[in-house]
């Protein structure tokens, strides 16, 4: 009578495992595609530096030279990545769904060129807007269906498949928030598309790096106990803040030239250190201790 039993409990047990195990490996080989992407972005820039002797005055800009195509699928598949990666908690979920989705926005929008000349060698001269807006407008779409999706899954008692912490107070804040930016956005630029196209690449890409900040910050705050993590989360924090401030002001003195590219790789590079070390600080150091929050996290 006791062997079936134990069999059955074994098995039960070695599927448990397997499982476990296969999560964890799905989320660091979605970490590592991350980045891989900022990597594959930076290759194409840096070519395009040697190239030409010089770097352009922000990475957006590179949106309008060789580049262009590297730099929009980097931006789309990071937002696709950072949507799909489910948070440590609610709020920090739908923080990442929300800057997914901007990154969409960054990718399709492109910054102002300013008023320097065009050069044909380096740069596309001519981007109609109609193929711009078209771009936003199917991003929009796709973005309204997600947040019914959102609002609906819970509804339909599916809110655990496609919502986890559906009954978190500050999830669901963050997704009314989420929410009232959408339909600004969306009214934007229904009613002023021209500068929805000419302001809409800043804006968003100013809310996505706050929003990763915000995940950095939130993963410090639902450490516990675990306080050197929680001390080495802040310490990353405090860096990439006070270099972002020395560059800032350093360029508004005139001080440092191309000061917003230097300014947007301290947030991209400060984002992937920490988006590289939680993984290894928080789960592959204590495998054991991780399981039961990373089956919950990532059910």
């Amino acid at each position: 009578m006791r062997g079936p039993e134990g069999v059955c409990e074994m098995t039960t047990d070695s599927t448990a495992a397997g499982a476990r195990q296969l999560l964890r490996r799905t989320d660091l080989y979605l970490r590592l595609g991350m980045v891989l992407l900022v990597l594959l972005l930076a290759a194409a820039i840096t070519l395009e530096w040697f190239r030409y002797g010089s770097l352009l005055d922000s990475v957006s800009a590179y949106y309008y030279t060789p580049a262009h195509a590297v730099f929009i699928a980097c931006l789309c598949s990071l937002g696709a990545c950072l949507i799909i990666y489910p948070g440590r908690t609610g709020f920090e979920d739908v923080t990442l769904n929300a800057a997914g989705f901007l990154a969409f926005l960054v990718a399709f929008v492109p910054t102002s060129r300013g008023e320097a000349e065009c050069d044909p060698r380096r740069a596309f001269c001519d981007i109609p807007s109609s193929t711009i807006a078209a771009n936003v407008a199917a991003v929009l779409i796709i973005g309204g269906v997600g947040l019914l999706v959102a609002y609906l899954a819970p509804i339909l008692r599916a809110g655990h498949g496609a919502l986890p912490h559906a009954g978190d107070r500050h999830a669901r804040i963050a997704l009314h928030v989420l929410a009232v930016g959408y339909v600004v956005l969306v009214a934007g630029f229904l009613a002023e598309r021209a500068t929805f196209l000419r302001t809409g690449h800043g804006l968003s890409a100013l809310v996505l790096f706050a929003g990763l900040i915000i995940v950095v910050v939130n993963s410090g705050l639902h450490l516990g106990h675990q306080g050197g993590r929680r001390v080495w989360y802040w310490a990353i924090l405090a860096v990439v803040m006070l270099a972002m401030a020395i560059v800032w002001i350093a360029g508004k003195r005139g001080a440092m030239e191309h000061w917003i590219f230097v300014e947007e790789s301290v947030v991209i590079l400060g984002f992937t250190f920490f988006w590289i070390t939680q993984r290894v600080a928080e789960v592959w150091a204590e495998p054991e201790a991780d399981a039961e929050p990373t089956d919950r996290v990532l059910t």
